[in-house]
């Protein structure tokens, strides 16, 4: 049994012949791969994600560092104003000997000492002082011109009683007491 198809009857068929072909490529070949390629997208957006995350964190890693870098120099004069411990009767000399130079008379009085940590203490002194107020001045900058610190917090003037041209002045300040193991891991 033979089958005639005519012309038209052959062009309609290989159309839709060639339609389920493409709809069978297309359906079995392309729709997975753009799935795929769908899928490659979103793995390499979050790729891209983290790889920008991890650039900033970088970035800002090396600007701390290079901050840290700027500063240490500052760090290691800041550390000189510290007095080691063991040393303080050294800086309580320096105080005599300034006011011996500037012909004071002084009296030290330690007030206390308070640890905030087991690493740094602060010493309280209480510098009482008697002479002429230009020499008290310059005792202040003496003091000031020394390399520890003496933070004082509180200055007052009185006049010296008895005493003719002559000021008293009591000083009440802190200086800084960093024990040596904890300054030389700080250093390093």
């Amino acid at each position: 049994m033979k089958i005639s198809l005519g012309t038209t009857q052959k062009i309609i068929m290989i159309i839709t012949i060639t339609f389920f072909v493409i709809a069978s490529i297309a359906f079995l070949i392309i729709l997975p791969t753009i799935r795929d390629i769908q899928e490659i997208n979103k793995e390499i957006l979050f790729e891209k994600k983290s790889l920008e995350a991890k650039f900033l964190s970088g970035q800002y890693y090396t600007k701390v560092y290079q901050d840290f870098k700027a500063i240490e120099p500052e760090i290691k004069k800041i550390q000189g104003v510290y007095i080691k411990k063991g040393e303080e009767l050294n800086f309580i000399t320096d105080i005599e000997n300034i006011s011996d130079a500037r012909g004071l008379e002084q009296k030290i009085i330690r007030v206390n000492t308070n640890s905030n940590n087991e690493n740094l203490e602060t010493l309280t002194l209480d510098v009482r002082l008697t002479g002429g107020f230009t020499q008290i001045m310059e005792f202040l900058s003496d003091l000031e011109s020394l390399k520890y610190y003496f933070n004082i917090f509180n200055i007052s003037f009185s006049s010296a009683g008895d005493k003719k041209n002559k000021i008293s002045a009591t000083i009440l300040g802190k200086v800084y007491i960093i024990d040596e193991k904890y300054e030389a891991q700080v250093k390093n």
